[in-house]
C-alpha cells in the first residue's frame, strides 16, 4: 500500500504528462501494477483524475488530471504541499499526513 506521499508523486507526474496510462506510471515510479491502480481509483475518488479506458488486465491506458487536481498541484506549487486525513475518535483526534517543501 502506498503512502499519501507517493499517491502525491504520482499526481504530479500525472500533472506533468497531462495524459498518462498505468504502465508508464510503473515505468517512472517503479512501484508495482497493483498500488498504482490502488493509487488511482484513491485519487479518482478524490476527484483528482480521470481514470478512462481501463482493461481486463488491470491496466488504466488513458488517465488524465482533472480541474481539482490541477489546482492541488498549481495552488501549492510554492508552499507546503499537504494531503492529510483524520480520525476522530471522540476523546482523542488523531491525525497523519504528508508534507513536501
Amino acid at each position: 500500500m502506498l503512502s499519501q506521499a507517493d499517491k502525491l508523486k504520482i499526481l504530479k507526474i500525472i500533472y506533468d504528462e497531462q495524459r498518462t496510462s498505468s504502465k508508464k506510471l510503473e515505468e517512472r515510479t517503479g512501484f508495482s501494477k497493483d498500488d498504482v491502480v490502488s493509487a488511482c481509483k484513491y485519487l479518482e475518488g478524490k476527484n483528482l483524475i480521470e481514470c478512462r479506458a481501463k482493461v481486463m488486465s488491470g491496466d488504466i491506458l488513458d488517465i488524465r488530471i482533472t480541474s481539482n487536481g490541477i489546482d492541488v498541484i498549481e495552488n501549492n506549487k510554492d508552499i507546503i504541499k499537504k494531503f492529510e486525513a483524520g480520525v476522530n475518535l471522540g476523546i482523542v483526534n488523531i491525525k497523519w499526513g504528508f508534507q513536501e517543501k
